[in-house]
């Protein structure tokens, strides 16, 4: 969040589910100086407050999900996927050490953080079962996903420092004037099952 001085305010506004927030001088916005909207990753949350599961996935064992839900980062949001948290525990970069996906303004990139590691999921794979990513040990590592790939239906798997296995896969990228994505919606799969390595 921008650091004001003593002669702005912020305002805030909740409309359709988006959380909008604008930064004017208190005299008002001027052509100089327009109101400037800055949107963050809780924007467009689907998961209730308790764990979800899609009836697709749902099962017993390695295959049931603990928690499912989209979520929607701008760059230089961090999310947890450990969470319980309807908003993913989504905050400004570099958030708490609990974090594992920052969507990065240099670049930009989605790197995982603080011990999580990710990996593409290779395409002879759907990543609809907890094998389908947790046995791609020799896969992971800290290799961010760049802009250029970074585009609908690409799908990562992922251990975050709480060995959860999760899956993510992008839906939609929006990009801005210069080609490169402002906004990526995910959708996101945690296993309840942890990972043994």
């Amino acid at each position: 969040m921008a650091v004001m001085g003593s002669s702005a305010a912020l305002l805030s506004a909740v409309w359709g589910g988006v959380a909008l927030f604008y930064q004017v001088d208190q005299a008002g916005p001027t052509a100089a100086h327009p109101p400037v909207a800055h949107t963050s990753a809780q924007v467009s949350i689907s998961p209730t407050n308790h764990p979800t599961a899609s009836p697709g996935l749902v099962g017993s064992g390695a295959d049931s999900v603990r928690r499912q839900g989209i979520v929607t980062m701008v760059r230089d949001d961090v999310i947890d996927l450990d969470t319980d948290r309807a908003d993913w525990a989504a905050e400004e970069a570099p958030g708490s050490t609990a974090t594992d996906l920052e969507f990065t303004d240099a670049g930009p990139t989605l790197v995982s953080v603080h011990g999580a590691v990710m990996a593409l999921l290779p395409a002879d794979r759907t990543g609809e079962h907890f094998r389908d990513c947790a046995t791609l040990s020799s896969e992971y590592g800290g290799t961010p996903l760049p802009a250029e790939q970074m585009r609908p239906g690409v799908k990562l798997c992922f251990i975050t420092d709480q060995k959860r296995v999760a899956l993510l896969r992008v839906t939609n990228v929006h990009r801005g004037a210069d080609q490169e994505p402002e906004q990526v919606t995910l959708t996101v799969t945690v296993w309840s099952r942890r990972h043994s390595g």
